[in-house]
């Protein structure tokens, strides 16, 4: 890869990687976590790992290690491909070659950038981007998307709100919110907080990190405290403190909060009742 390799071109790689390893491996869309692990030749072990690590990979013994204290099926299996991600990255070197010589100076950009690597290749083996993008060219783009096109599409949650973020339209952040006591704090205080907050490309570069804490002033908590859909006015708050006004929506699906933090309001179409094809 040239040293000066443009994002979209990453992930294209990322993309060429999944769909590759579905054939080498014969591993279908409908597959299990568990089950292309198996086929990979990757062995799962439950492990008591750090509340903040919801797995790990030990790509020399290929084994994949997996928090036991994830209940949240949807979020195992996206960890499980998360993990066949670093896998593949692991054994094809290209993009790890590539960061390693672009941010060899700074070591946690590094890890963000596999990260988000793994994060994309996931949501890919779940949902790939292809039905996300047109599913978009023809709806408005809009955080009820999500609950329609995991349904209908037969994928989670997470992964349909990375790939949403991968397609988007405008620069926006696709965030999965939970209630409880987040992974880092040293307090048995509940609070709303960032789970994931996948990005598009374009707000990559500022990632909204896990665990931020939403304010009792922000349209999140109020869609969390009302229980009912909202959109509006708000702001992206990042946990520097550091806030940017922008436009939001939020919904409640399986008792989490789903939302859209964007720079500027999605484009607007006429709309055709979803998926009337």
């Amino acid at each position: 890869m040239d040293q000066f390799l443009p994002e979209k071109d990453v992930e294209q790689k990322i993309i060429e990687l999944v769909r590759h390893a579905r054939l080498r491996y014969q591993i279908p869309e409908d597959c299990s976590g568990i089950e292309a692990c198996r086929r990979i030749g990757l062995r799962v072990v439950n492990a008591d790992l750090p509340t903040e690590t919801d797995g790990s990979l030990s790509y020399d013994q290929r084994i994949v290690l997996l928090n036991r204290r994830i209940r949240w099926e949807p979020r195992i299996e996206f960890t499980l491909f998360h993990e066949i991600t670093h896998y593949l990255l692991e054994e094809d070197g290209e993009v790890i070659d590539y960061y390693t010589r672009v941010l060899r100076s700074n070591d946690s950009h590094y890890k963000q950038a596999i990260e988000r690597c793994c994060h994309l290749g996931a949501a890919e083996f779940l949902l790939p981007r292809v039905r996300v993008r047109a599913i978009i060219d023809e709806y408005e783009f809009s955080i009820t998307l999500i609950e329609d096109v995991a349904h209908r599409q037969g994928a989670s949650f997470i992964a349909t709100a990375i790939q949403l973020a991968s397609c988007s339209p405008v620069e926006c952040y696709v965030v999965i919110c939970n209630f409880g006591v987040p992974g880092n704090s040293w307090t048995p205080e509940r609070k709303l907080y960032v789970d994931y907050a996948p990005a598009s490309r374009a707000a990559s570069a500022y990632p909204l990190a896990r665990y931020t804490t939403i304010p009792r002033d922000h349209l999140f908590y109020q869609v969390w405290e009302d229980r009912r859909a909202a959109s509006g006015q708000t702001y992206i708050p990042f946990r520097s403190g550091k806030f940017l006004p922008c436009y939001g929506e939020a919904t409640i699906l399986g008792g989490r909060v789903f939302g859209l933090l964007a720079r500027q309001r999605p484009p607007s179409k006429q709309q055709l009742p979803l998926f009337a094809f």
